[in-house]
């Protein structure tokens, strides 16, 4: 494990696992920090790059002009983020705790309510999984995970409990990475920068280094989005009520460890040096769709559409400036000018006499031409292509002329970014991984869950470390396939009755004799709401009668009677005699039907 050097060592540490080669005029946080800083000067040009898209996306909303003849009429690149984004993620995931070894599945079961209630808790979609997959669109989804420190409240926000996991996203202009890497596996260090009140770092990093500590009046750069979203706050307006300092956190892979440091200034000593005790991955996720060779971070989505959006708002303000020019004028020959100021003078739907028609005529000027529609047309086709077929994904531009024809383009559609929503899993199951590492190993957690049990009904069981059983490698932690997306209540409603005729009934005889039965009130109440039909006044459940569902309760195996009790049972197999029906209600239907026969006093035949 490696250990925070002593003063004599400070100034050169060359058998590091981030120093390839000793190094004696720089101190090793010296060697962390230009790290850092070789790292975003290799980052600016993407940065610009991804302000350019999110400008594009904001259309100049937070511009300080009033944008009354903004250029930015058609915004394709919004249009794409509102249909991927949502179907990406619409709600908060559902996870599914699997156990290795069979005994232990009743505490894997108890361990997935309580992971669900956690997310439930967090708000993780809105708060967490929906900003990371919105920054991934122009870069990299980041997400950080960990256990809520005191003074981590005041950094990311009083939402989160102390001594809860949390889950935070990490913007890309605060994202630290390894420049000399190749890919993200390859990192010796992962950090981001935050703020933290001057007066709170001080206090909390103690009076060995309270001295060094001070304002940083630039909390960001030129190539930040916040250039973009306030760009009427300048960087010293943030010191209004209280100062900020910022400063870093660095995870060093091989060490295990997170150190803070400084982020601006010359002050290199390490302010704080903490163990990480999680997951071998580190604290870090990271989501990304399509990475360039030698490259660790992702070329975003949105890099493919904003050309085409810049193309497509280009021809649309010329065919705009081409309408605004349309004129239509009234010429005449200088003979016929009575006739002019007469017709001009002339209400819509009267008369007006004029010596010669043919010397007055209306003139068209300006005007859209016709061919630049088909040019946007095309554009718009292209981009749609694009982006995976995005109108098709969204619900709109459906060209199929029966209902299973669009089902058939709806399933190719969502096959395109199928490779994105599996990313999307992946790193949101890493996610969870981390988040379930957390309570597992928490000797205080304690979280309140209602667990079904058969028979009992529900019962309320208490998460905690004293009642847990088994080994955390012991369980996998799995997302419901498709939990993440929300689906219509009509469509809802049909899938359900699909699923009932098409599988629950036909194998209803196999499940009666395993015990199972249909709640018919259940699900024709739950068929309703689907489809938002009030039934209270057609349906209405009781109490059943003596019998109760016949056909549909539980199997109940028929045994041989008493021989003389009203039923024959043979000797040498102890099987009853069902000839007149193996159930009292079959036995009573046939006796029914054949008085009903006309056959109840004619003679049997002879046995032979």
């Amino acid at each position: 494990m490696w250990q925070k050097p002593t003063k004599g060592q400070e100034n050169g540490w060359s058998d590091m696992s981030l120093l390839k080669e000793p190094n004696l005029k720089k101190s090793f946080t010296s060697r962390v920090r230009d790290g850092a800083e070789v790292w975003g000067r290799a980052s600016k040009p993407r940065l610009k790059k991804r302000n350019r898209m999110i400008g594009a996306w904001a259309s100049g909303y937070y511009n300080q002009a009033d944008n009354s003849g903004k250029a930015h009429s058609m915004n394709l690149i919004d249009r794409a983020i509102g249909i991927l984004v949502p179907y990406l993620s619409m709600s908060n995931p559902i996870v599914h705790c699997e156990a290795r070894v069979p005994q232990l599945k009743p505490w894997a079961y108890t361990t997935q309510l309580a992971m669900n209630h956690l997310l439930d808790e967090m708000n993780f979609s809105s708060e967490v999984l929906r900003p990371a997959l919105f920054n991934s669109m122009f870069g990299a989804g980041v997400v950080k995970t960990g256990v809520m420190k005191e003074y981590e409240s005041e950094i990311y926000g009083s939402n989160h409990d102390i001594g809860q996991p949390y889950a935070i996203v990490v913007d890309d202009e605060d994202y630290i990475g390894d420049v000399a890497a190749n890919t993200r596996a390859d990192f010796e260090m992962e950090g981001n920068y935050y703020v933290m009140p001057t007066a709170m770092a001080k206090e909390f990093f103690g009076a060995r280094h309270a001295d060094a500590i001070s304002p940083s009046f630039k909390l960001h750069g030129d190539t930040s989005v916040t250039e973009i979203v306030k760009q009427a706050i300048k960087g010293t307006d943030y010191h209004t009520l209280r100062s900020w300092t910022r400063l870093m956190d660095v995870y060093l892979k091989d060490e295990g460890v997170t150190i803070t440091l400084m982020a601006d200034g010359g002050y290199n000593k390490i302010l704080r040096t903490t163990e990480y005790d999680g997951p071998e991955d580190g604290p870090y996720d990271f989501l990304g769709y399509k990475f360039a060779p030698k490259q660790p971070m992702p070329i975003p989505p949105a890099w493919g559409w904003i050309d085409m959006d810049t193309a497509m708002n280009v021809l649309i303000n010329k065919m705009r400036t081409q309408a605004e020019r349309e004129r239509s004028i009234l010429a005449y020959q200088p003979e016929s000018q009575e006739d002019a100021e007469s017709i001009q003078q002339t209400q819509d739907g009267n008369s007006c006499k004029v010596d010669d028609i043919n010397s007055i005529k209306t003139v068209q000027m300006g005007g859209t031409n016709p061919e630049n529609y088909q040019w946007v047309t095309y554009m718009e086709s292209q981009f749609s292509i694009q982006g995976g077929n995005l109108y098709q994904l969204g619900g709109q531009g459906s060209n199929a002329n029966t209902l299973g024809q669009e089902q058939m383009q709806q399933a190719n559609a969502s096959r395109i970014v199928d490779d994105m929503n599996q990313q999307v899993y992946d790193f949101t199951q890493n996610i969870f991984r981390k988040l379930a590492w957390f309570i597992w190993n928490d000797p205080m957690i304690q979280i309140p869950t209602i667990k079904r049990i058969e028979g009992a009904g529900s019962v309320e069981v208490i998460y905690d470390k004293y009642a847990q059983e088994g080994d955390f490698y012991d369980f996998n932690f799995k997302i419901q396939p498709y939990s993440m997306q929300r689906f219509n209540p009509t469509q809802q409603g049909q899938q359900l009755m699909q699923f009932l005729a098409g599988w629950v009934l036909p194998i209803m005889g196999i499940a009666q004799q395993q015990g199972v039965q249909l709640n018919i009130d259940a699900a024709t109440t739950k068929i309703a709401e689907f489809l938002q039909l009030d039934i209270s006044d057609i349906w209405n459940s009781a109490v059943p009668q003596d019998g109760g569902l016949v056909g549909m309760g539980p199997y109940q195996p028929t045994t041989g009677t008493v021989s003389g009790q009203g039923q024959k049972t043979s000797k040498m197999t102890s099987q009853s005699d069902d000839r007149f029906g193996s159930s009292a209600s079959s036995r009573q239907g046939n006796l029914t039907q054949y008085q009903n026969s006309g056959r109840v006093n004619q003679p049997s035949a002879p046995n032979k």
